[in-house]
C-alpha cells in the first residue's frame, strides 16, 4: 500500500514461523540473518500485547498509534517510543543512532 517495502531487509512474517511475535523466534532469526546485535534494531508495530515483546531481547520497540486499533489479548509490553504517523520514524532512527553513540 505504501511502497516501502524496498526500504526493509528482511521483511519476516509471524505466522510463516507458525507463532506469535511475542514468541520472539521471528526476532532472534532477522537479527541472525543480518548478522546484527539486538540494540542495533528498531521494531516497529501496531500491536502492545505482540510487537513490543521485542523489547524483551535487547530491541528498540516503537508503537505506531496510527490506523485501526487492534484489541488487547495479550500481555502489554511498553514501548520505547510511541509515533503517530510513519513520518516520524526518521526522528526516532536518530535518537537510537545518538544514544549509541553515547554508550
Amino acid at each position: 500500500k505504501f511502497r516501502i517495502a524496498g526500504y526493509f531487509h528482511p521483511i519476516l512474517v509471524s505466522r510463516e514461523f507458525g507463532s506469535e511475535k511475542s514468541d520472539l523466534h521471528m526476532f532472534r532469526a532477522a537479527m541472525k540473518e543480518l548478522n546484527v546485535k539486538p540494540n542495533e534494531c528498531l521494531m516497529v508495530g501496531d500491536r502492545l500485547d505482540e510487537d513490543m515483546h521485542a523489547k524483551r531481547l535487547g530491541i528498540w520497540t516503537c508503537h505506531a498509534r496510527y490506523g485501526p486499533r487492534i484489541p488487547v489479548v495479550g500481555r502489554v509490553c511498553k514501548p520505547d517510543f510511541t509515533i503517530s504517523s510513519i513520518r516520524q520514524l526518521p526522528n526516532i532512527i536518530d535518537r537510537i543512532d545518538g544514544k549509541m553513540k553515547h554508550d
